[in-house]
């Protein structure tokens, strides 16, 4: 099987939740706060906490996520923080 040379923003896959474009090139999701930064990309689907010095970074998304009931918002929910001081 040969090896495809990676593009630049490649967006070959389609999120079969959304419908839009999803990145698959690793370097799409390296640096800074931009779109498809991973951290961004999960916690926006409700895969994931914004939590310690990012937490302020991606506030938005979480909101919106827990708004729409996305991923773990989708219930009951205890952030990990709060289980362990149980």
């Amino acid at each position: 099987m040969e090896e495809q040379e990676p593009q630049e923003n490649a967006t070959a896959q389609e999120d079969q939740g959304t419908g839009q474009d999803v990145p698959t090139d690793p370097r799409d999701f390296i640096g800074g706060g931009g779109p498809n930064n991973l951290s961004r990309i999960m916690i926006a689907k409700g895969h994931a906490l914004g939590v310690g010095m990012g937490a302020a970074s991606f506030q938005e998304e979480q909101s919106r996520a827990q708004q729409r009931r996305l991923g773990i918002w989708q219930g009951p929910f205890q952030p990990p923080s709060a289980w362990r001081r149980r």
